[in-house]
Formats: structure tokens, C-alpha cells, sequence
């Protein structure tokens, strides 16, 4: 479903208003704004297994600009020469990096990273370039223009009645927002059912573990 689409079936839902398209289209990035704030993101927005260039005796590596959170369990693959298997990097705090691999000079950097605001630290300092991957929830394309970005294409309701939910408060339209409400029900428990579902695939339950 594309912003177009989405725009008149919020409109449909505002009993077939022929205006607000602009209102309309704010609501609609300022619910992808809220949603993409949240606890637990969905299944749609992981990016998998991304490019990194860790480049010679620089230990920081720009995080992409749509990065929002690493992904859950998944550590960076490290690509070591004359490897067979790539190295997995487990994610430490800074300060416990540095006390433990701050001062044992230049080498491979799989020991540790660190997640900084704008960066990724490696530890120790790679004493040559390296490449690695990673996997990390995005940031969604923000419906600036008729597109369909990856809310609209898996959690169409989610999104559609979130915006539809602001637009009919601000109109004081108790209809509506009953209306907006219900397509937010519906969409959240299809948008995270699948995302619990995913999570659980392939991993044995045992007595006692609690969902």
C-alpha cells in the first residue's frame, strides 16, 4: 500500500473527507516517528547481515544513518584472514572494553565493540583492514512523498490507524477515533504476533520457560 492509498483510507474512515490531505500525511510520519521509539521492534526493520569496513589502525567505524538499534542476539561476524569461520564480536560497555583491551595494542578486533552515538569502537585497534557484518533495525523511509515504505507494506493498519487515531482527536470525531482504534488492535497483534512468531521459530520450549 502506498501514502495515497493509505491517505483515503484514513479519509474514508473521517466519513469520506475530501480535505486534510496534509494533515493526513503529518499524521502518518509522526505515528512512524512514535512507532520507531518503541520497546520492541518489529520483524520488517531488521537489516541483515550489513557491510562494515574496519579500516587499519581506526577503531571507529560510522554507524549507517538510518541505524536504530542492533539486533537482538545476533553479534558482528568478523572476516579474519586465512579464517575458515568469521569471529563474533560480543558488544561491551566502554569503560569495560578499554580496562580490558585498552593496552594490548594493535591487532585483529574481535575482542569487543562498542556502540557510541554516531560510531562503533572496535577492540583492539585492527592493525589492517577488515571486513564484517552486522545486523541492525532500520529506520523506515519517511512518507515525504508517495511511496510505499516497509509499514505500510507489512503493518498497514498499525500505521493507517495510529494517523487516523491523531487526525480524529484533533477533530474531537469520537466515531472515528472508535474507528482508528480498532484498525490499531488489529494491526499491532499482526505486526507483533509475527514478530513473537519469528523470535520463537526453531527454538525448543521447555517446561518451566515462561513466554
Amino acid at each position: 500500500m502506498d501514502r495515497d492509498t493509505a491517505v483515503a483510507r484514513i479519509k474514508r474512515g473521517l466519513a469520506f473527507r475530501s480535505d486534510l490531505d496534509n494533515e493526513i500525511v503529518d499524521a502518518l510520519k509522526e505515528a512512524q516517528r512514535k512507532r520507531e521509539v518503541g520497546l520492541t521492534p518489529p520483524w520488517f526493520l531488521l537489516k541483515e547481515d550489513q557491510p562494515l569496513s574496519i579500516v587499519s589502525l581506526n577503531p571507529n567505524v560510522t554507524i549507517p544513518v538510518d541505524f536504530w538499534r542492533t539486533g537482538e542476539g545476533e553479534k558482528i561476524k568478523l572476516t579474519v584472514p586465512g579464517e575458515t569461520k568469521p569471529t563474533f564480536i560480543p558488544r561491551y560497555d566502554l569503560d569495560k572494553a578499554i580496562a580490558l583491551f585498552g593496552d594490548v595494542g594493535n591487532g585483529v578486533p574481535g575482542k569487543a565493540y562498542v556502540l557510541r552515538t554516531s560510531t562503533l569502537r572496535f577492540f583492539p585497534t585492527p592493525d589492517t583492514s577488515y571486513t564484517a557484518t552486522w545486523s541492525y533495525y532500520q529506520h523506515d523511509q519517511i512518507l515525504s512523498t508517495n511511496i510505499e515504505n516497509l509499514w505500510l507494506k507489512y503493518a498497514p493498519d498499525l500505521l493507517i490507524g495510529d494517523a487516523g487515531s491523531i487526525i480524529a482527536a484533533d477533530l474531537r470525531d469520537k466515531d472515528a477515533v472508535s474507528i482508528f482504534n480498532a484498525l490499531q488492535t488489529t494491526g499491532l497483534r499482526e505486526a507483533f504476533q509475527e514478530t513473537i512468531q519469528r523470535e520463537l521459530d526453531d527454538f525448543p520450549l521447555h517446561m518451566g520457560e515462561q513466554l
